[in-house]
């Protein structure tokens, strides 16, 4: 389930105005963040994949936007 959310929050992001709302929500960017070194490979794929799409690099615990 955590999977198919984080692709639905990577999809949502394709949308211009969407992206944007969600580029300043602290609270999804940590939670994406805690979800990239989750021990299920699949949703740690999709987090970071959710990150990318956001234009959030990720280097280890620290983080920056684009």
């Amino acid at each position: 389930m955590q999977r198919l959310s984080l692709f639905a929050v990577g999809n949502l992001a394709f949308c211009l105005e969407t992206r944007r709302t969600l580029m300043h929500s602290e609270s999804l960017r940590g939670l994406l963040i805690r979800l990239t070194i989750s021990q299920e490979c699949r949703v740690s794929k999709a987090a970071a994949r959710a990150l990318a799409i956001l234009g959030i690099l990720v280097f280890d615990r620290y983080y920056h936007s684009l």
